[in-house]
């Protein structure tokens, strides 16, 4: 998927996911920061030229990485500001890993066990397709929208 469609689906569900277990604004504000940071460096430095193609790599498009990299963000946000709450680890993981679940729908599809494995998980939603990436997009709206209530208690 797009960029943008990985980051706003991410804001989506980390903002619902913070209503249902009661994260705070600052730690729902930390979650978010981090799982966009994760999203947009995952798309930066997670291609590779095979040839004439662009594939994505298995390194930065596993579970592995992209936990590591939710966990390490999540902490460094935290040192920042002084917040010890684990659902901020829980919000940047969830936010990190949803990446790896929409480009599970694409051709390329990714391999989320690397470095276990190079099996790669396939759909057949095409990265570029306009009406998935709208609808994954008004997915995220729909969550963010849905988890603001939680977030007001």
């Amino acid at each position: 998927m797009k960029r943008d469609t990985h980051v706003v689906f991410a804001v989506g569900l980390v903002v619902f996911l913070a209503g249902l277990v009661g994260a705070g604004l600052v730690s729902t504000s930390l979650g978010l920061a981090s799982a966009i940071l994760v999203n947009v460096f995952v798309d930066m430095v997670g291609h590779e030229r095979r040839g004439r193609w662009v594939t994505r790599s298995a390194w930065s498009h596993s579970i592995f990485f992209i936990s590591l990299l939710s966990v390490l963000l999540a902490a460094f946000l935290s040192l920042l500001v002084s917040v010890e709450d684990w659902r901020v680890y829980l919000l940047s993981l969830a936010g990190g890993l949803s990446h790896l679940v929409l480009d599970a729908l694409t051709p390329a599809g990714v391999a989320p066990l690397w470095p276990f494995s190079s099996r790669r998980v396939r759909g057949r939603i095409r990265y570029d397709d306009r009406l998935a990436n709208m609808v994954f997009q008004v997915v995220g709206v729909v969550l963010l929208i849905a988890g603001l209530p939680g977030l007001a208690r």
